[in-house]
This record gives C-alpha cells, structure tokens and sequence, in this order.
C-alpha cells in the first residue's frame, strides 16, 4: 500500500485532562492497516528513532518498547 495525494501529516498541539501535550502528530488519510504496518515494521527492524518518507513527508516514527511489546509508536513530522 502506498500514501496517496490523500496523504496528510497533520501536527496539533492540545490540552487533555488540564496536561498541554505541546506537540503531537498524526497520519490523516491512510489505513489503519498501513498505521499497524509502519509501526509494526519500525519494531522489527528498527530503533527507537526511525527516520523514513511517507508519501512526501520525512518523518520520524518514534518506536518505545515495553518489555517484548511495543510500548508507544508514533509519527513525528521532520522538516
């Protein structure tokens, strides 16, 4: 599956629970399959910082293990 024009890296800075998470970023447009296969790839084969191009963004999915899991995967926009 490949990112279309579609595609969007969206960066958003919101308030939950009165904590201000100051940066957060999120993939707008692609499946929950390519999400759970990005993230799922970044496990197996990479580190915590993995630094890839989706569609026409670089962006860096931060991959946190907890224990033999995956703890927290995430995109972070690069400019």
């Amino acid at each position: 599956m490949q990112p279309d024009s579609e595609t969007q890296l969206l960066t958003i800075q919101f308030e939950w629970n009165g904590v201000l998470k100051s940066v957060s970023s999120s993939l707008i447009g692609v499946s929950p399959e390519f999400e759970v296969a990005i993230y799922t790839l970044c496990y197996f084969v990479g580190g915590e910082e993995n630094h890839v191009e989706i569609g026409p963004y670089p962006v860096n999915i931060k991959c946190y293990r907890l224990g033999d899991s995956i703890g927290s995967a995430f995109p972070v926009a690069e400019c």
